[in-house]
């Protein structure tokens, strides 16, 4: 399991600066990307500071921030099965993934001359 790690920044504020409403506000778009916002007050001055989830931030914000995961990483000869049976449709979906890249894979594997049963040790989503 990954470390948690936290980090946190602080910005003197000048006296009435924010208010809760803008703290909520700030804290509603900040909060998608790991970050929350907090109104602390030490030696007469108030300070706006933030804490940042590092993990969160950083897989929130990467380069495929909202991709869906895909799971379910099969072996060739299970899907080649499958899809004995089933539509191509079915198989994509047993697949996690659209018609199109299902048969973009099958067409490399047949290029391959791996689109078979035999081919247990493979799997079905292994890097082109």
């Amino acid at each position: 399991m990954a470390e948690h790690t936290s980090k946190s920044l602080k910005f003197r504020l000048q006296p009435s600066n924010m208010d809760e409403e803008q703290l909520q506000i700030l804290n509603a778009y900040l909060g998608k990307i790991g970050i929350s916002a907090a109104i602390t007050s030490s030696n007469n001055y108030s300070y706006l500071s933030f804490d940042i989830d590092s993990n969160e931030y950083r897989r929130k914000t990467s380069r495929y921030a909202g991709a869906k995961y895909v799971g379910n990483d099969r072996p060739v000869s299970e899907v080649f099965l499958y899809n004995q049976t089933h539509t191509a449709r079915e198989t994509a979906e047993y697949c996690n993934m659209s018609v199109r890249t299902f048969y973009r894979h099958v067409s490399r594997l047949k290029a391959r001359d791996m689109w078979n049963a035999d081919a247990a040790f493979i799997s079905f989503k292994s890097e082109w």
